[in-house]
């Protein structure tokens, strides 16, 4: 299947649809997002959202899953405030926030997800939003972006420096180098929905 770029320039809301629900190993359900622009002249399907250039704050985070199973990682980059002057920035920030807000509209219109449609109140207390905002607002709000491996534990992603040649981010040993994505660094990323 064909993944559809969208830069932050060209992102629509509503073109933004959202799958039935399928139940996971786990017994709860996931939903998938699917895109179709204005200018399509037939249906959509999964999407990848370009950032502009970001900040990644604290490099490569990993959580070890308490069942055994494989090392999961992500990056977590930053979004604007009110402060950005980045006008891409913004408009990267406010195109997350507009899925996150659609996500939780269907919710409250639509009896598809969760049996019944649900109120407000209840939506806003238990969403769980990608967006992870700071106790201290000078700072910006990040957006936790998975890292995706294979069950090998193989990268299913590349990196690329400036000059366009690739970073390793499995070392010679097999071990996954988190210093590949420095605390600090900026990049553009494709983000798939």
């Amino acid at each position: 299947m064909a993944h559809t770029i969208v830069l932050p320039n060209e992102f629509e809301n509503e073109g933004i649809n959202f799958l039935p629900p399928r139940q996971n190993q786990r017994g709860g359900q996931s939903v998938l997002i699917n895109y179709t622009p204005s200018s399509a002249t037939e249906r959509g399907g999964a999407f990848i959202l370009q950032t502009c250039r970001v900040r990644i704050p604290f490099g490569v985070d990993q959580s070890r899953p308490e069942n055994g199973s494989a090392v999961k990682y992500h990056i977590s980059v930053s979004m604007a405030n009110d402060e950005t002057q980045n006008e891409q920035l913004r408009e990267f920030t406010s195109n997350v926030r507009s899925i996150d807000n659609k996500a939780k509209m269907h919710a409250q219109e639509s009896e598809e997800w969760f049996g019944k449609k649900l109120s407000a109140e209840l939506v806003k207390e238990f969403y769980k939003s990608a967006e992870k905002f700071p106790k201290d607002p000078k700072w910006p709000s990040t957006l936790k972006v998975k890292l995706p491996f294979d069950r090998q534990n193989k990268p299913q992603f590349v990196l690329y420096d400036e000059a366009k040649k690739p970073i390793n981010i499995v070392d010679s040993d097999g071990n996954i180098n988190t210093d590949a994505i420095p605390r600090g660094c900026e990049a553009v990323c494709l983000i798939q929905s």
